[in-house]
């Protein structure tokens, strides 16, 4: 059991302090996630389409063939279509050549946002669940803009939530719907919080062969079955996990004593022991090394985001890093 849910086994209930004006950062609220809006359009229109790239909706596959996007000119091999000689480097070098297309083909977009109890803690700006649900939102939007579909799974103490890959209006809105109601459903203290096991275990069963899966979370329960299943997963899907924390994980702040809120309970957090200051720091280290290697290992993509750090600057990120190919 962490320090956080044995400090929440503590605590009373008390009634939920009124909400203040603007985007909550505890709660995921839909017209919050609606208003994410305009800047998805800023996002959409900041990034840069494909040199021939004709059409949206649609990714280059490992299938070669005659596609859409141009790749290369290869020595002409014995069965090649012979309208796809390349007769100026044929004439050049003597010896006949062939142009190679890569083919394009639609590649839904599937989120997975983590709600588990872990999720529900910030000291910055939001906490990490809310995080999740703005960051998915706004992968969610982009894809859509790019004439994908998009599907969710929703992880939380007491299981998985899951949509089917919608596209189009109808499909965000469907979105935004169940990340709201997800989070709405408050942790049960009572419950021991699984791991990323099930989760995984779940999403092999869900997801199909060829999908963009993007796990949001802050891999809390990563051991080594779930790294083990995450491989398989790796090897199914273009993977590209989003590693979220809390400045407070990574450093503890000056020794004191500081009050804590999950949005509905209050406690404190006693800092004031340099034993455990250096331990909190140690453990976080630890446990954010061994979430990329798990990722990179697997040839899979990891970006890390700050609940301190701009939404916008951080999904810019997220996007160019997953055009390119490469972890962040």
């Amino acid at each position: 059991m962490s320090w956080l849910d044995a400090l929440r086994r503590r605590l009373p209930r008390r009634r939920a302090p009124a909400e203040p004006e603007g985007p909550s950062p505890v709660h995921v609220r839909r017209t919050d996630l609606l208003a994410l809006q305009p800047l998805a359009a800023r996002l959409a229109l900041g990034r840069r389409r494909p040199p021939g790239r004709t059409r949206v909706g649609l990714h280059t596959s490992r299938v070669r063939g005659r596609g859409l996007d141009f790749e290369e000119v290869r020595p002409y091999q014995a069965g090649d279509d012979l309208r796809l000689v390349e007769w100026k480097v044929t004439a050049r070098t003597g010896r006949p050549y062939t142009k190679v297309f890569r083919e394009e083909r639609e590649r839904p977009l599937h989120l997975v946002v983590d709600f588990r109890r872990s999720m529900r803690f910030g000291t910055r700006s939001v906490f990490k669940s809310v995080l999740a649900a703005r960051v998915a939102t706004l992968l969610a939007w982009a894809a859509i803009h790019d004439g994908d579909r998009v599907g969710l799974t929703v992880a939380t103490d007491r299981g998985h939530v899951d949509l089917p890959p919608g596209g189009g209006k109808r499909g965000i809105l469907r979105v935004i719907r169940v990340l709201a109601e997800a989070h709405a459903t408050e942790p049960d203290p009572e419950i021991e919080p699984p791991g990323m096991t099930p989760l995984f275990e779940h999403l092999l069963r869900r997801v199909s062969t060829g999908t963009a899966l993007v796990p949001i979370s802050d891999f809390q329960g990563l051991d080594d079955n779930a790294q083990r299943l995450l491989g398989l997963l790796a090897r199914r899907t273009d993977l590209f996990g989003v590693f979220l924390y809390d400045p407070l994980e990574t450093e503890a702040p000056p020794a004191a004593r500081y009050p804590v809120t999950d949005g509905v309970r209050r406690g404190t957090l006693d800092f004031t022991d340099p034993a455990y200051r250096r331990q909190h720091h140690a453990a976080f280290e630890a446990r954010a090394a061994a979430v990329r290697a798990a990722f990179v290992e697997r040839g899979a993509h990891l970006l890390r985001l700050s609940t301190e750090h701009d939404l916008g600057d951080s999904v810019r990120r997220l996007l160019h890093a997953r055009g390119q190919g490469r972890s962040a």
